[in-house]
């Protein structure tokens, strides 16, 4: 694991106040039973020479080892879902297009798998999937959100981000794994 930080939290919400505890990795019934559950992870892209590392970066020049990502995914009593990826020290000035995705990530770029689904087989759009796009600033830092009135289903959880070049190719060029299942 090359430095990945996991900071899982549970937030039960009530009338009487908000209650904070943190959750070991794989307990993903909190949404389930009309709580919200805060998956976050940091982690520092490597490229493919290290292996079994959390994420990696499939183009040096565009996603340089040692650039930092960040994921947040929050899902709120089981009926809404709010991803927020970070990016850092990626090539300034520089538009793409990041996915969740069903696969861990691995050496090999394609490992990800597909973009997860909420309908599987059901349209290719930003409804269905959790998109995001990003322009890096000046220093190579992007912020981005996906919003939607669902959740990931038990049982088939997403387990990456992948960031993709923008444009007709689409090229994956870093993929950072995340257990979106705690």
């Amino acid at each position: 694991m090359t430095g990945m930080r996991r900071k899982l939290m549970m937030t039960a919400l009530s009338g009487a106040g908000i209650a904070v505890g943190l959750v070991a990795v794989g307990s993903g019934a909190a949404a389930a039973d009309g709580h919200s559950v805060v998956v976050e992870v940091r982690d520092t892209f490597v490229t493919t020479k290290v292996k079994d590392a959390t994420s990696y970066t499939y183009d040096p020049a565009l996603v340089p080892a040692g650039a930092r990502v960040k994921v947040r995914s929050v899902s709120v009593r089981g009926q809404r879902n709010v991803t927020t990826l970070w990016l850092g020290g990626l090539k300034p000035r520089t538009h793409f297009m990041a996915h969740v995705h069903v696969g861990r990530c691995g050496v090999d770029p394609l490992a990800s798998g597909g973009h997860y689904q909420h309908r599987v087989g059901g349209p290719v759009d930003a409804e269905n999937e959790v998109w995001f796009s990003v322009r890096t600033d000046a220093r190579g830092g992007a912020r981005a959100s996906a919003e939607h009135n669902w959740t990931y289903e038990p049982g088939r959880f997403p387990e990456s981000v992948v960031v993709h070049e923008h444009g007709p190719q689409a090229r994956r060029i870093a993929c950072a794994s995340v257990p979106f299942a705690s």
